[in-house]
C-alpha cells in the first residue's frame, strides 16, 4: 500500500478477503470477494494482500474440519 501511495497519495478503499483455514493450519481457499479500491491500483493491492496471507500458518489449527471466514482490510492514507 505504501508503494502505491507514492503513485496515488489519495488511494483509499477496502478489500474483503475470504479464506479457508484447513485442519493443518494452512490457508486453503483465498480470494478477494469485494473491493472499493479504485483501479488501476485495486487489483494490485488485492494481489499483494493475498500474497502476504497465502503462506500464513494458523496455530492452533481448527479441529473437526476446516473453517471459512471473511475479513475486511481498510486502507486510508489519513489514519
Amino acid at each position: 500500500y505504501e508503494r502505491l501511495l507514492e503513485l496515488d497519495p489519495t488511494l483509499r478503499g477496502s478489500l474483503r478477503v475470504s479464506m479457508t483455514i484447513e485442519t493443518t493450519g494452512l490457508v486453503g481457499r483465498l480470494e478477494v470477494t469485494e473491493t472499493t479500491v479504485a483501479e488501476p491500483h485495486g487489483t494490485a493491492l488485492g494481489e499483494c494482500v493475498l500474497e502476504l496471507l497465502r503462506p500464513s500458518v494458523f496455530v492452533p489449527a481448527p479441529s473437526g474440519g476446516s473453517v471459512s471466514y471473511s475479513f475486511p482490510f481498510v486502507f486510508d492514507p489519513q489514519r
